[in-house]
């Protein structure tokens, strides 16, 4: 018997970096906000037997092991003794390297789906979002039933809250044709100047206003990613001056950016100009 899963993707609308743990983590402050659109779709398949797994995802480029569904998979067992025979298969859609947390969305609807299939072996949702935050900072977001929630440590400490776009404003998701290694962004912030980052301030925060809500829309990645991929930052003031949205963002590491519009004829004027440009634009009514 198959069962199908929607994986869903977010943004942060919100991203401060605020210390380096002695691991090497980040600690954050982040809101997460849900998308309904785009979305990947998983298939489970229970095979006979235990221990036995495959898995078709067009994100797998080496051994399967590397995925993260496999991962997932595996922590799952090695905390639960409850290996199930599976055949996964993988609908892509969300971008990767965009930062919509498209990885960790599969991850967490891997685990909800053993979760759900582990009878007596089944975790509490305190051990099962402490094991997601094992297997990727974002995991646990996904794993919650809400649109959005604000974030500390490195995205585990988590605290539901009303989506703050809630019937005020609409969103246009631009995931450019950029891939950005989310990796390889921290390795660069923790190498930026703190000189470097107070001047570049003035040149990416283009903003024009601080309604309510607007003014938490902020990502401390955007001074990283702008001077590296400056087609990132045009496409940010195309939303901004081009098409009057109130505000623009990077979401996570890149190199997705998303602009916050208060009405939807100025959205839906943005996404047909994206679309005239080969650039897909999702447009997001909360």
């Amino acid at each position: 018997m198959s069962t199908s899963c929607v994986s869903f993707a977010k943004i942060n609308s919100y991203l401060k970096i605020v210390g380096t743990r002695e691991d090497g983590y980040h600690e954050l402050k982040t809101c997460f906000i849900r998308l309904s659109e785009p979305t990947d779709t998983i298939v489970f398949t229970v095979l006979e037997g235990s221990k036995n797994f495959k898995l078709n995802c067009p994100s797998v480029l080496g051994a399967e092991e590397n995925n993260i569904i496999y991962k997932a998979w595996k922590r799952f067992g090695e905390e639960t003794d409850f290996y199930p025979s599976l055949d996964i298969s993988v609908i892509k859609n969300i971008p990767q390297g965009a930062g919509l947390g498209g990885g960790s969305g599969n991850a967490a609807c891997a685990l909800l789906y053993l979760n759900n299939l582990a009878g007596n072996k089944k975790l509490s949702l305190k051990k099962l979002l402490a094991l997601g935050a094992k297997i990727g900072a974002d995991v646990p977001f996904f794993l919650l039933n809400t649109q959005a929630a604000l974030a500390e440590g490195i995205g585990e400490k988590l605290q539901k809250i009303a989506n703050p776009l809630q019937n005020k404003y609409i969103l246009i998701l631009c995931p450019p044709n950029i891939a950005i290694n989310t990796a390889e962004m921290f390795k660069k912030w923790d190498n930026f100047e703190k000189n470097a980052k107070q001047v570049l301030t003035k040149i990416t925060v283009l903003d024009k206003n601080t309604n309510l809500g607007l003014k938490d829309i902020y990502n401390d990645f955007e001074h990283i990613v702008y001077p590296l991929y400056p087609k990132i930052l045009e496409l940010k003031k195309t939303l901004l001056e081009k098409y009057d949205a109130n505000s623009a963002s990077l979401s996570g590491t890149g190199a997705a950016l998303f602009g916050v519009f208060d009405t939807l004829e100025k959205a839906q004027k943005a996404q047909q100009g994206f679309a005239q440009e080969k650039i897909q634009g999702y447009l997001q009514r909360f």
